[in-house]
This record gives structure tokens, C-alpha cells and sequence, in this order.
């Protein structure tokens, strides 16, 4: 399994750091992320002290340990049960993201099912797309960080303006805040005169 360092490569919002996550609480398309990682923080904090108070002779778990099981868990994870339950499910969790992918999944009474949707030759990647292809790239980058070009120019002039004031600052410097104005260059491709002429909102 990647280590945490290699989550930190990659640039996930729960490796990065947290005043720079958020910083993009007040901001349309990224607000979100910054609320449910600082939620995610705050309950991973509570949940650590819990074992560490009643773990009896097992070894205490540090704050670095309880945050790379949490990113595991998460990225590795898929939804299927009852009301959205995220299960873990061995080999299926080592399929990378392409869209479209050769292969779909569904969950039937607990049950992880993945199914080729074309012919899969010996040797060749399986791959499953994780996330609806349209409006859903933000939540790529966040939970996988993958730069998604699904939704390329499609985020508004107006949105594209107030998240370009915020991470236009050079002062950041982590993985993730930079995956994130990548994905804001995909989404915002409107030209300077656009200012001028209204643009499209």
C-alpha cells in the first residue's frame, strides 16, 4: 500500500496543509472540500483518542497512523451496502480511473460486482471510470488526486474570478493547492475580455 508520504505526492486535502485547505472554505466549486476535510480532521482527532484511552495492551496509534488508515480507507473504498456504506473490496480496489473505462461496477446485497463492458485482452489494465464523467471533478482531485478534464471551461466567469483572487497567492506551496489550480485552469478558460463583456455566468 502507498505509504503517507505518498498520499502527500499526490496531493489528497487530508495529507495537505490544513490553513491552506482552508482557505478555500468561502469559495464556490472548492468550498466543500475544505468543509468535509476539516469534518473528517475533527472526527479522525475524537476517534484516535477513543482507542488510545481503551486500547488496554495494544500499541497507541499516532496521529500520522490514524491518518494514513483514514486515506486508505478512502481512497480505496467504494460505496455499496445500505445507504451508501463504503466497503472494502480486495483486488477491485487496485483498478485505476480512465473515462471511459473497460469495465463497470454495482453493488448487489453487499456485493461488489464488476463487469467488462468490452473485451478485455490478457495483460491489459482493467480500469473502472470512479465518478460520473461531468461535474465531477473536483471530487476526483479531492478523494483521488486525479486532474479529471471532464468538465474542462465549464465553470463560470464569475465562480473562475473570486477562486483566481484567493489562489492566484504564490505563498502556497503544498501538492494539493497546486493540483487544485491546475483543475482551475481546465475550468476556467475564458479570456481576459471577458471582464469586459460580461462573459458567460
Amino acid at each position: 500500500l502507498p505509504s503517507l508520504g505518498d498520499y502527500e505526492k499526490l496531493g489528497l486535502p487530508l495529507t495537505a496543509p490544513a490553513a491552506e485547505v482552508a482557505e478555500l472554505q468561502s469559495l464556490p466549486k472548492l468550498g466543500n472540500v475544505a468543509n468535509w476535510t476539516a469534518t473528517f480532521h475533527k472526527d479522525l482527532r475524537l476517534a484516535l483518542a477513543h482507542y488510545n484511552d481503551h486500547r488496554g495492551a495494544r500499541s497507541e496509534l499516532t496521529a500520522k497512523d490514524a491518518l494514513w488508515g483514514l486515506v486508505v480507507a478512502f481512497t480505496r473504498s467504494f460505496a455499496c451496502g445500505e445507504e451508501g456504506a463504503m466497503a472494502n473490496a480486495p483486488l477491485a480496489d487496485m483498478m485505476n480511473h480512465a473515462e471511459p473505462g473497460n469495465v463497470s461496477y454495482s453493488c448487489d446485497r453487499n456485493m461488489l460486482r464488476v463487469i467488462a463492458t468490452q473485451t478485455i485482452q490478457a495483460g491489459e489494465e482493467i480500469l473502472a471510470s470512479y465518478h460520473k464523467p461531468k461535474g465531477g471533478t473536483v471530487t476526483m482531485l479531492a478523494q483521488y488526486g486525479i486532474l479529471d478534464k471532464s468538465d474542462k471551461g465549464s465553470w463560470s466567469q464569475q465562480n473562475c474570478l473570486k477562486i483566481q483572487s484567493v489562489l492566484g497567492n504564490t505563498r502556497y506551496r503544498s501538492r494539493f493547492i497546486q493540483n487544485v489550480q491546475e483543475l482551475v485552469k481546465l475550468n476556467c478558460t475564458h479570456s481576459p475580455d471577458d471582464t469586459k463583456t460580461g462573459g458567460k455566468l
